[in-house]
């Protein structure tokens, strides 16, 4: 066997069984213990002398085994459990999706609306003298600032002049994030797009900008703005827009509510693993 730096090789003796020290390492109490005797400002490490003072409960190598064959077992079902959650959730935000699709592909964007490129139908704001480096972000301020993470606000400001132009769409031209921002702002990064819809209601305009979003996002580290731009958005008339809004308003607020719930289930099932291992050894 090979190891990298600062690796140590556990080889137990016969009173100990190894998968049950594994199960054990991952406990509280070890990690409690473990924390007490790391050192490193910038790289935690604990030396091999004070991981010899680690102390770990000792009973029959027969009531050990017992141990990790019940924790197995149970550690395994929280781990499913948590997975099914998680899937819940991507099911949600997924259904979500398809709803996008259905409203500005499917059946209801009909011959009978009329479609325009998007960057026929929008002003471009610029950023200019309106952002900041990110290091100047700070957690309090009278401006909140914006980019194109999926953070709803990065942090806030003092010292630069907001955009006052809200409501407006930004589009994060790297992460083909989109927000609908309501409230005057700071840009906190480059790659943010600012699109101020012209004829268009503004929360419409933002939801075909999340659909369209979806299809370009790729995983690529690259620039999707041109490809944005030059998609052509229905166009109903304006009081079906909003009409359509108030659908997706209330698609998204149930969808929400399930991606929430079935993510909480799912730090509960971490939540559960930890009180497992705490109780299997304490």
């Amino acid at each position: 066997m090979i190891t990298a730096v600062d690796c140590t090789i556990l080889r137990f003796k016969d009173v100990v069984d190894s998968d049950f020290f594994v199960l054990f390492s991952q406990s509280p109490d070890y990690r409690l213990q473990i924390g007490s005797f790391i050192t490193g400002a910038t790289r935690a490490r604990i030396s091999r002398k004070n991981l010899e003072q680690i102390s770990i409960p000792l009973p029959p190598l027969s009531v050990q085994c017992e141990i990790v064959a019940r924790l197995d077992a149970e550690l395994a079902k929280a781990d499913r459990m948590r997975e099914e959650f998680l899937a819940i959730a991507e099911n949600a935000g997924a259904r979500f999706r398809a709803i996008l699709a259905e409203t500005f592909e499917g059946g209801e964007a009909g011959d009978s609306w009329s479609r325009k490129k998007l960057g026929e139908v929008c002003e471009i704001v610029s950023s200019r003298g309106h952002q900041i480096q990110q290091g100047e972000i700070r957690p309090v301020g009278k401006w909140p600032v914006v980019s194109q993470s999926e953070n709803v606000i990065e942090g806030y400001t003092d010292d630069s002049t907001p955009i006052d132009c809200v409501p407006l769409v930004l589009f994060g031209d790297h992460t083909c994030c989109v927000k609908y921002i309501e409230q005057p702002f700071v840009v906190g990064a480059d790659g943010t797009k600012l699109l101020k819809p012209i004829g268009v209601d503004t929360a419409y305009f933002f939801c075909f900008c999340r659909h369209a979003a979806s299809r370009l996002a790729d995983g690529r580290y690259r620039r999707h703005f041109a490809d944005l731009i030059s998609l052509e958005i229905p166009l109903p008339p304006l009081s079906v827009q909003r009409e359509i809004v108030a659908r997706l308003d209330a698609a998204r607020a149930e969808c929400d509510r399930a991606e929430a719930l079935a993510r909480k289930g799912a730090e509960e099932c971490v939540g559960l693993r930890a009180a497992l291992l705490k109780e299997a050894f304490e």
